[in-house]
C-alpha cells in the first residue's frame, strides 16, 4: 500500500491510517490499493486521476470536510458517492487546483467491511 498516503498515522491489526498532502501542482505516486478504506477530506482541490499507465481518466472534486467510502472490487474500487466514477485500484492522482489537497484515510485490514459514512447533514454538535 506504498503511496497511499505521506504520512503513516496508525497501524495495528485491525487498521491502517494514512494522511496525505498533495500540494498544487503535486503528481503524488503510482499506488494500489487492497483494502476497503474510507477517507475525510481535510482540506479539499480538484484532482487528476491517472491510470497504471499514466493515462488520465477522471477529474474529481472533493470538498473539505466530505467523507467517502471505497471497496476494493477486484482490479478496481468503487465508492458509495453516486456517480462516482470506479478507478482502478492502482492508480495516482495530481492536485490541479489551487489549493493544497489534504485527506486522512483509514483502511480496513477486514476484507469484508465496509464502512459507515457519516450523515453529511448533521452538524458535529448533532453526532456528540
Amino acid at each position: 500500500m506504498s503511496g497511499v498516503g505521506t504520512k503513516l498515522v496508525f497501524e495495528d491489526d485491525r487498521v491502517i491510517v494514512w494522511h496525505l498532502d498533495l500540494e498544487s501542482g503535486q503528481h503524488g505516486a503510482l499506488h494500489t490499493h487492497t483494502l476497503n478504506y474510507v477517507v475525510r477530506v481535510v482540506s479539499g482541490s480538484t484532482l487528476e486521476v491517472f491510470g497504471p499507465d499514466n493515462e488520465l481518466l477522471y477529474i474529481v472534486e472533493l470538498e473539505a470536510g466530505a467523507a467517502v467510502a471505497f471497496t476494493v472490487d477486484g482490479e478496481r474500487i468503487v465508492s458509495d458517492r453516486p456517480g462516482y466514477p470506479a478507478v482502478p485500484a492502482t492508480h495516482s492522482v495530481k492536485n490541479v487546483g489551487t489549493e493544497t489537497f489534504a485527506k486522512s484515510s483509514s483502511n480496513s485490514r477486514y476484507r469484508g467491511v465496509r464502512f459507515p459514512v457519516p450523515d453529511q447533514s448533521r452538524s458535529d454538535e448533532k453526532q456528540a
